[in-house]
């Protein structure tokens, strides 16, 4: 068959190109029918799998809950938030007490009295010094900065920032002089207070100073954050985060003054869980219910997914018998009753039936998620043997569409030879009947 080619009318004795049109067209029904029923699967298969989605999204919510852990969180209340933050953990005691916040934290901060005429002023000398920053009275770290006579105060800041990170050094202009200004970078770095009379201090330079420097003055003391909780002894921090103050209890103070604090059990985890399962549940069910019910339902009568509901259905009864889900006339659910009661009334009912419900709950889905995977391979399965017979049925078209052509242009090709016999032969009788004079 290869590259014979016919085109129909050619020799203009005979244009079966219509005629072949339409036995093609004709014999095309049976593919064109197999086509219908593949968009139909298709259409079918892309709905399975937005619902199969929704289970996926179930499942996945109702394995990643942990009930022991949504119990266990803890929440902490406070009366004044301008005056402290708290944070708990798990550990934390169900509890209320008052917290008086008697300091916060400060850092020292130094100011040497010489001073530079201008920025461009150089030291004039060669020499080191030692900067030793005490982290408590009695230890410390120490850094060793080299300057040279043609250093600039702004030089001898950038070597002090670049050798450590606990204190910042940088410039102070008074109105006449630039001037070497000291601080802690955290007040976390140090428990050390500065004396008013500079007795004790964080920050020293000890060594060959230069002498723009001059001696050292107080701007600022550091002051380690202080507070009492009821009338117990003072606590110190050396800056405003007090960790473990009572077991699983973090406090961050802002400012002096007093407030209460209250730690209860928080449980918004398990509220937040069981509002996204009813909207889980009643987005799965609305589904069910378009896909199966009325007369043109894609899945009319499909027992998959009915059988979905109704076991879905029959999870809830541990929630219902807790008071906690109730039935909706179109059939979805809604949250009821009070949450908080109910697990603070019978904590061990309440962890028995939400353990019921969660059990049940992952069984079901799991041997239904696989059903839908199956039912998807299903369908799946019926579009390639659809695919299949098509290409089965396409190729023979191709084959009785060379034929014909053939048959067709062979007819064509007996029909022009016999349409030049028939001229022939008129012409033939148009000759003889001149040469007889038009007689018989």
């Amino acid at each position: 068959m290869a590259g014979e080619i016919y085109f129909p009318g050619f020799s203009g004795a005979y244009d079966w190109g219509a005629i072949l049109d339409q036995l093609i067209a004709v014999k095309s029904i049976p593919i064109q029918k197999l086509q219908q029923q593949k968009q139909i699967i298709n259409q079918k298969l892309q709905l399975l799998g937005e619902f199969s989605q929704k289970i996926e999204n179930l499942k996945t919510l109702i394995e990643n809950f942990n009930l022991s852990d949504a119990l266990s969180v803890k929440s902490a209340k406070v009366s004044n938030t301008d005056v402290i933050s708290v944070s708990v953990t798990s550990e934390a005691p169900s509890i209320s007490f008052s917290v008086n916040v008697i300091g916060t934290a400060s850092t020292e901060i130094l100011v040497y009295d010489s001073g530079f005429n201008s920025l461009t002023e150089t030291i004039g000398s060669n020499g080191s010094f030692t900067l030793k920053y005490y982290t408590d009275l009695t230890n410390y770290v120490d850094f060793t900065i080299d300057y040279t006579s043609t250093d600039t105060l702004q030089d001898i800041v950038d070597k002090i920032n670049n050798a450590q990170d606990y204190v910042r050094a940088s410039i102070y202009f008074d109105g006449s002089k630039y001037k070497l200004m000291l601080s802690e970078t955290s007040a976390e770095n140090s428990t050390v207070e500065t004396a008013s009379d500079l007795s004790v201090k964080a920050i020293h330079l000890i060594g060959t100073l230069p002498p723009q420097f001059g001696n050292n003055v107080l701007v600022q003391q550091a002051q380690n954050a202080k507070l009492q909780i009821g009338n117990g002894n003072v606590i110190e921090s050396a800056g405003n985060a007090f960790e473990n103050v009572i077991q699983g209890v973090n406090i961050t103070v802002k400012q002096t003054g007093s407030s209460d604090v209250s730690i209860t059990e928080d449980y918004g985890k398990i509220r937040s869980f069981l509002n996204d399962f009813v909207k889980a549940y009643n987005d799965l069910v609305t589904s069910v219910k378009n896909l199966t019910l009325g007369e043109n339902a894609p899945f009319k009568g499909e027992n998959t997914l009915m059988n979905l509901k109704y076991q879905l259905a029959n999870a809830l009864n541990p929630l219902i018998e807790l008071g906690l889900i109730e039935y909706k006339e179109d059939g979805t659910i809604a949250l009821s009753g009070n949450l908080e009661q109910v697990i603070q009334d019978n904590m061990d009912e309440f962890q028995l039936k939400m353990n019921e419900f969660l059990n049940t709950s992952k069984n079901f889905i799991n041997v239904n998620y696989e059903s839908f995977k199956d039912f998807k391979d299903f369908l799946q399965n019926q579009i390639d043997r659809i695919d299949e017979r098509v290409r089965v049925l396409a190729e023979r078209l191709k084959r009785e569409e060379f034929l014909l052509k053939r048959q067709f242009s062979q007819l064509e090709s007996f029909m022009n030879y016999a349409n030049d016999i028939r001229a022939r032969l008129q012409q033939f009788i148009v000759s003889l009947s001149e040469m007889t004079g038009g007689k018989k």
